[in-house]
């Protein structure tokens, strides 16, 4: 089975005082082949990106994933992180907007 990438961006938050630096992304694998749901996959972390967007590699097609995206900065993180589901098509690109 042939592994598909996705790309997620989201908008900086609108704190004129407090920016965000960077952000911190997690990803899970919630569902695969839309057939059965899993609740033992590891998170997958990918901290200090200071980029509005990330491509994830070698995603399961056919399958969705749970993507949570949360703003940091020299304060510490944000209390809300912005979060989504993505759903992978099969060995094509997806981008996706948070």
């Amino acid at each position: 089975m042939p592994l598909t990438p996705s790309t997620v961006q989201w908008d900086p938050p609108s704190s004129v005082f407090c920016p965000a630096d960077e952000y911190l992304v997690e990803y899970q694998l919630t569902n695969i082949d839309q057939c059965s749901t899993t609740s033992d996959s590891p998170v997958e972390v990918y901290d200090q990106i200071t980029d509005t967007e990330i491509t994830f590699m070698g995603l399961i097609p056919h399958s969705t994933y749970r993507v949570s995206v949360t703003a940091m900065n020299s304060g510490g993180a944000a209390e809300n992180a912005s979060s989504t589901d993505i759903q992978t098509e099969e060995a094509s690109k997806k981008n996706v907007f948070i």
